[in-house]
């Protein structure tokens, strides 16, 4: 199964996941409220994030903090400033609690791209935006954060 194929089936069970735009591969991964189900949307986030393979694909973390100096588990690689090459061993329920303040970026590419490139598009980018730029920087998947970690926006390439 493709990875859009695959999102289009975990959108099918997962209530906070929702596709932007029919004729794009762009989603929005949210919930507007606080609580349990605020726990309901990380253990989703978990799962999109185990669809996508993000533990064992070429993946990537733009971010302003550091896993090593914070103690994430994972055998992390800084490859740019503050870009980071997720490991194989990263315990995503771990991960996933570490960026809950939000205001980052993963994605997943042959090679790590120019952060500035990612975050020009800002945290709440248009459908049309997220996936222009992850065609334009050939990703296989782009995830952009809002602040608080409140909402995900995520965009797969075409070919996948």
């Amino acid at each position: 199964m493709g990875t859009v194929a695959a999102i289009e089936d975990l959108i099918s069970r997962l209530p906070f996941v929702e596709r932007i735009e029919a004729e794009l591969p762009v989603w929005q991964l949210r919930y507007r409220g606080f609580g349990v189900r605020g726990r309901a949307l990380e253990a989703e986030k978990i799962q999109t994030l185990e669809v996508l393979g993000v533990t064992s694909v070429s993946a990537f973390l733009a971010y302003s903090e550091d896993p090593v100096v914070d103690e994430v588990p994972g055998q992390w690689e800084r490859v740019a400033e503050d870009t980071w090459r997720i490991p194989a061993d990263a315990d995503l329920t771990d991960m996933v609690s570490w960026l809950h303040l939000g205001g980052w970026v993963m994605y997943s590419a042959g090679a790590p791209v120019d952060s500035a490139e990612l975050f020009s598009i800002g945290f709440a980018p248009a459908a049309k935006l997220i996936s222009q730029t992850v065609e334009q920087l050939s990703l296989h998947f782009l995830i952009v954060s809002f602040h608080d970690d409140v909402s995900w926006t995520l965009a797969v390439g075409a070919n996948q």
